[in-house]
């Protein structure tokens, strides 16, 4: 059922963001279950980990230095891993380009939501004095807009015709958690929804030369939700019609594979948030089934890289298309490289475990790797667009085979990869991937604090003093990248 709300001119409308504001404007965090308020803490935490350690990467300072020229410099919101601060809009743009620039940020039906959503929920929650609860149940109304909003639309058919998901939906949770922290009443939060579907992109383009576009969609999306929202609170509206329209935002961005009732769909008993998915390794998440079957067949064989003759890797027909293929064999940027199946396969088969010391070119120009990589082939699999699971969240199966110089084959099947809520990291998993996140920033003992300190989240007076904490002089940082 859609929503009555009163537009200009006195004509009543019924409208699926209508009906999305009205139950997340009245969402209650004190009523909320507690694995949401839990789950909310972990992708809090994950997601400034990860912005910490991706405020130090190269395409993360150009991020910042830009938002930083535009000023205002020593405005009411910081941004992370620097000792400055600006408007709220720009922090946002910084800290969420940061916390996307990895590709270590969760993942929810092909959304990173954290990256956006959590860089909203501190810049307006600092310039708003919010209260931990505030904040956190900011976080919960984003995540729900941006991964309802992706269902609605269907990741696939946005990959399809080549929008990133990540651009487009986290737009719409970016603007409902700038809209319910700044206290926009019902109609307000329709027209910020409204006026961020203008706002809204961003291409996959960049999956063709590794082009640093993709780190930005954690940023953009988060600084237009702002924007939007403050546009809203002064009296600009929006279309309330954003989504179902004959121009909205669904047809617009999916043609006709929407799916409008995903919307609303079991709104206040199927928390979206609670399928968010944690990523073990910096890649994209693609690749994590693929990394972890070789990985496995290389320790159960006992297996030396120099044994590899070829590898075969079986994968959903997307996935296929996005990063495998012969011209993934020799990336040309470190981006390109963890957009790059063969590439994953042959760090993995040399290397093992992958880690954010391998974002290098040191690793990504090895030729070593790099004529492993040449024996990879990657195959689309229809089938595997059907596994159980697949419309929960974001499973990846793959399925995995090596051939040996001596004719051997051995093969292994993932089909929820590490991390999907399916196959959850373990709270130890999480609490040092923080800790190597955090550390390369702050160093070990300020890592511990703020990882004490988010622990803590919901309790907080105000996130003022949390801000603070992570401020970063020039010369205390390691640099990624």
């Amino acid at each position: 059922m859609t929503r009555s709300l009163r537009g200009e001119g006195d004509t009543t409308m019924t409208t699926l963001a209508g009906d999305l504001a009205s139950y997340l404007a009245a969402f209650d965090l004190r009523d909320a279950p507690a694995e949401v308020v839990e789950k909310a803490r972990a992708c809090i935490r994950d997601t400034v980990g990860v912005a910490l350690a991706g405020a130090r990467s190269p395409w993360a300072r150009s991020a910042i230095a830009a938002a930083l020229s535009e000023g205002p410099d020593g405005g009411p919101a910081h941004v992370v891993g620097t000792a400055r601060s600006t408007s709220a809009s720009l922090a946002a743009l910084a800290n969420g380009t940061s916390g996307h620039s990895l590709d270590f940020d969760d993942d929810n039906a092909q959304v990173h939501a954290g990256a956006a959503v959590v860089a909203v929920g501190l810049a307006v929650g600092e310039v708003v004095n919010a209260s931990g609860q505030e904040f956190v149940r900011s976080v919960i109304v984003g995540y729900e807009t941006a991964v309802r909003v992706a269902w609605a639309m269907d990741p696939d058919a946005l990959y399809a015709r080549g929008f990133h998901p990540t651009g487009v939906c986290n737009a719409f949770g970016s603007a409902m958690t700038a809209g319910v922290l700044l206290g926009l009443d019902e109609k307000r939060l329709v027209d910020a929804i409204g006026i961020v579907g203008s706002m809204a992109g961003g291409l996959l383009e960049f999956y063709t030369d590794g082009a640093m576009t993709k780190r930005l969609h954690g940023g953009h999306p988060a600084s237009c939700g702002v924007m939007a929202a403050k546009l809203a609170s002064h009296g600009f509206t929006g279309p309330a019609t954003v989504f179902e329209g004959p121009f909205g935002a669904l047809r617009a961005y999916a043609g006709e594979a929407t799916r409008p009732d995903e919307i609303t769909r079991g709104l206040g008993t199927d928390f979206k948030i609670l399928a968010t998915a944690q990523k073990y390794y910096p890649m994209n998440f693609a690749t994590h089934g693929a990394i972890d079957a070789v990985r496995r067949i290389m320790e159960r064989e006992g297996l030396a890289p120099e044994q590899i003759a070829r590898v075969a890797v079986h994968v959903r027909p997307f996935v296929a298309e996005a990063i495998g293929g012969s011209s993934k064999h020799r990336p040309a940027t470190i981006l390109a490289a963890q957009m790059s199946m063969p590439f994953a396969v042959a760090l993995a088969a040399t290397e093992g475990r992958i880690t954010l010391d391998h974002l290098s070119e040191r690793w990504v120009r090895d030729e070593t790797i790099l004529q492993i990589a040449a024996k990879v082939t990657t195959f689309a699999c229809p089938e595997l667009d059907h596994v159980a699971g697949i419309e929960d969240g974001s499973v990846l199966p793959t399925r995995l085979t090596i051939e040996t110089d001596a004719g051997q084959e051995f093969s292994d099947e993932i089909i929820y990869q590490r991390g999907d809520p399916n196959n959850p990291l373990s709270d130890q998993d999480l609490g040092e991937k923080f800790l190597d996140c955090a550390s390369r920033t702050l160093g070990s003992e300020r890592a511990l604090e703020v990882s004490s300190d988010l622990d803590r989240v919901v309790g907080w007076n105000d996130i003022t003093n949390f801000m603070h904490s992570l401020e970063v002089r020039a010369d205390e940082h390691t640099t990624v990248g």
